[in-house]
This record gives structure tokens, sequence and C-alpha cells, in this order.
């Protein structure tokens, strides 16, 4: 059915996150750069959010492919099965 292959599209979009970061990092634990950045930004439906203190279920290397750019078609083709409503709270605090 339509929600079962949206499902198995999220958990391999996830499993490729997770092995990539894995592979890269050592592990899902967020490592800072070897460069001292303070912020990580990222562009949502027109408003800018910074991202650098939040903890990614999906690693350092999720947030990082919408770095400094527009992540609107990324953020919402990786999380289909999660309300918007809840979404836009959690991002709300790092507007």
């Amino acid at each position: 059915s339509f929600v079962t292959s949206r499902a198995v599209i999220v958990l391999l979009i996830f499993a490729t996150f997770y092995y990539a970061n894995y592979c890269l990092f050592g592990g899902l634990g967020r490592k800072k750069s070897k460069i001292n950045e303070k912020h990580l930004y990222t562009r949502i439906r027109g408003e800018w959010y910074d991202l650098y203190n939040f903890e990614h279920p999906g690693g350092p290397i999720a947030l990082g492919l919408s770095k400094g750019r527009d992540g609107t078609a990324l953020f919402e083709s990786h999380h289909l099965l999660v309300t918007h409503e809840k979404l836009y709270k959690i991002l709300f605090k790092y507007k």
C-alpha cells in the first residue's frame, strides 16, 4: 500500500544516513568540526533557522546536507510521517 511504501522509503533513507554517519564519524554521536563553526543555517519554507545546537536523530550528515541553502525539499521529503505542527514547533526554537 501507499503508506507501507512511504515507510519503506523513509527507513531506507534513514539507513543510508546512519551508515554514512557511522563510516564518517564513528556513530550517531555529533562531532564538532575542527573548524570552530558556531552556526548551521538552513532555510525551510522561506524562514532561516540556525540548527547548530539541534541534535538531529539522523546525525550531523542529515543537517549538513542543507547547510547554507534552502532545505525545504529535503526537509519535507524526509519527514513524511510527522505532522507539520510537531515539526514547526521544534523548528521554532531555532529561528
